[in-house]
Parts: structure tokens; sequence; C-alpha cells
């Protein structure tokens, strides 16, 4: 859980609750999975299938952008007037190796039964609140 974009934009806001900044233009599209649903995922097609070699998309069915994803945490973390800067690259990426959309097809995955318990968002807020509990910085 201490890594990524989630992660990321807590620390920033927890070192200034003011200003925060956003690698990209924050229109990036990304599909979270909780992880209690992509281990599920993963038993579940370790289970269902006898090949020796499969792939499949652990994933979501949906997508958030990053921008959306910084409005949760600043919800959960109850802060007002926060000054979202964006630090863009060439066509709206945030680092040299980031992409501007990861959504991923999740039906061959689905056909062996799983399907997500939460969706994008909610798992983006679920994740938030307890990487906040850890760092007991959520105002409950």
């Amino acid at each position: 859980l201490r890594h990524g974009v989630i992660w990321d934009l807590i620390n920033k806001l927890i070192k200034n609750p003011r200003e925060l900044e956003i690698l990209g233009d924050g229109r990036q599209i990304r599909s979270y999975i909780y992880i209690d649903d992509a281990i599920e995922a993963t038993i579940n097609a370790w289970r269902k299938t006898d090949a020796d070699y499969e792939v499949y998309n652990i994933g979501n069915e949906d997508w958030i952008t990053v921008d959306e994803v910084a409005d949760e945490i600043i919800k959960i973390m109850r802060l007002k007037d926060v000054k979202k800067i964006y630090k863009p690259m060439l066509h709206g990426i945030g680092w040299l190796g980031d992409v501007k959309r990861i959504a991923l097809k999740i039906e061959k995955t689905k056909r062996l039964g799983f399907k997500p318990s939460m969706s994008s968002r909610e798992a983006v807020e679920t994740t938030a609140r307890k990487l906040l509990e850890e760092t007991k910085e959520i105002n409950k």
C-alpha cells in the first residue's frame, strides 16, 4: 500500500493541506481494484483453470481519473480550498514511462465467475481510509 498515486497524494496533503501537486494533467484514467478483490480473482483463476500458463487481467470494469482520486482523498481528509497544481509532461502524462489511460478488459476473468466487489472509486476510497487510519490523519 505504500506506493502509488493514493499514497503519494495522501503524503503530499499531510505535508501541505493547502496545496496539492498532481503529476500529469489530472485526466489520466486508471482502473483500481481493492486488494481483497485482486486476491480473490487470482485464487479464482488458479482454481478454475487447468492450463499450465494462462493470462488474465485482474482489475476492475470501470475507471476513475487521477483528479477524481485527488478529490476523493481531499474529501476523506475533510480538507477545504486545496489548490491543485498540475505538472503535466507531453500529452498530459505525469512522468516518463507513464501512460494516459489504464483501463483493463476483464471479460476473461469474469467468465471464470469473478466480479469485483467494489468500483474503482470505492476501492480508492477504502484504500485511502485505511492508509489514513494507519497514519492517524483521518478525522472521524
